[in-house]
């Protein structure tokens, strides 16, 4: 089983798809937010999500009311999370796939943030912290 992280936002939204068994990402995307809901169904369908867990920033509310309503993502479980920090560790995430050792020194100590948009990483760092505080422990898989 898996679950679908949702990185809101007002324009564009970050979602991956996370195993739940050894938090390897199956699928990422950035989508424009006016679209999530034909995306988030399609997602949950070609992937079998049993867990949506959405951040709590920019546009949550909507995207929240949004998964209650809808005949198709009302059944499945769903956690709004705390997602303060995350589009930094995100950067970080992106520093480590795509840098040399030598860029990584040089990122630690010049202040650098890459120049494209890392909504889709967000949502992979969100929904593996939600694996690894909720799901990794015996006692707390549900």
């Amino acid at each position: 089983m898996s679950l679908l992280a949702v990185d809101p936002g007002r324009e564009k939204s970050g979602i991956a798809v996370i195993s739940k068994k050894d938090a390897a990402v199956l699928y990422k995307d950035i989508i424009k937010t006016p679209h999530i809901d034909r995306v988030l169904k399609e997602t949950v369908q070609n992937f079998e999500v049993d867990l949506i867990i959405v951040g709590d920033g920019t546009s949550s509310e909507n995207i929240w009311q949004l998964l209650k309503a809808d005949d198709q993502l009302r059944d499945i479980e769903k956690e709004l999370i705390e997602e303060q920090g995350s589009t930094r560790r995100a950067e970080k995430l992106y520093r480590q796939q795509h840098s040399s050792f030598l860029k990584k020194l040089l990122f630690k100590i010049v202040s650098w943030r890459p120049d494209q948009e890392l909504d889709d990483l967000t949502a992979v760092i969100l929904g593996r912290e939600y694996i690894k505080n909720n799901l990794s422990s015996p006692q707390k898989k549900k």
